[in-house]
């Protein structure tokens, strides 16, 4: 993804998300090239406008994992740091 990256973020697509997290750890590594969370360890999820975020701090929570929804979105965090390229409809 050329915007919305914040740094040390991994993307994966709500519409993947809770096929996932079934995955045993290996498959997951194989597929998405960084290991799965575990249920201990916080995640924090955000994307553009805080709506499809929201929709994976639900499933993730159902699911057992510590996760939180950052609202400020990708749009506040290019505010802090210039290396996150912003979308440009908002932003």
């Amino acid at each position: 993804l050329h915007y919305g990256m914040i740094p040390t973020a991994h993307h994966l697509p709500l519409t993947e998300l809770e096929e996932a997290f079934d995955l045993d750890n290996t498959s997951f590594k194989e597929k998405y090239g960084f290991a799965k969370p575990t249920k201990k360890k916080p995640i924090v999820v955000y994307c553009r406008s805080g709506e499809r975020s929201s929709a994976a701090a639900s499933l993730l929570n159902n699911k057992g994992y510590a996760v939180k929804n950052y609202k400020g979105s990708v749009g506040e965090w290019s505010k802090i740091d210039p290396q996150v390229k912003a979308y440009g409809l908002f932003y």
